[in-house]
Parts: C-alpha cells; structure tokens; sequence
C-alpha cells in the first residue's frame, strides 16, 4: 500500500491469510466536513478521521471485518479523551453557574 510493506492480518473466521485490504472506513467521510464546519478545527476532524479502522475482506469465506493499527488505537484515546473533557469541562460549567 503506497511503497509500505503491510502485515495484513488474518481472518478471524476462517484463519486464512488471503486477505484483501478495501480500504479505511466511512470513506466519504461526512462527519469531518460538518465537524470542521461547525467551527471545530482541523486537527479535531484529521483526529476523528485517523482513528476509523481499515476494512479487509477474507477471499477465502467472503468475510468483512476490520483492525485497527497502533496509530489508530492512539487517536481513538486521544478522540475519546479529548469528547469525554469537553463533556466533563460542560458539565463543571453547568454545575459553577447553577
């Protein structure tokens, strides 16, 4: 994929290595457009994009399924974390004021 000598996985149905990558999930990606739009920043909608898994397909049983690598790990935490703070920093908001 693009020169990067990628390990794909297996099948977790089947166990066969014959596997064909389809691509990353949510490939149009609406989402990261409304995000940026709504007045987030880039980075915010880059982060939500990085953390989508990649999608394979088994040639052996026809099987869909999908894995996220260490990089996308990290960005989902760092996605999470950054949604779980800003409902947390609402929250303490409300609670000052009222």
């Amino acid at each position: 994929m693009l020169g990067h000598s990628m390990k794909l996985p297996v099948c977790p149905k089947c166990g066969s290595k014959k596997i064909t990558l389809i691509g990353k999930r949510n490939a149009l990606y609406p989402i990261g457009c409304l995000v940026f739009f709504l007045g987030f920043n880039i980075l915010f909608a880059m982060l939500h994009r990085l953390q989508s898994p990649v999608e394979y397909r088994c040639e052996s049983c026809e099987t869909p399924f999908a894995r996220r690598n260490v990089t996308e790990r990290i960005a989902l935490f760092s996605f999470v974390a950054i949604i779980l703070s800003g409902i947390g920093f609402i929250a303490y908001l409300i609670w000052r004021v009222g």
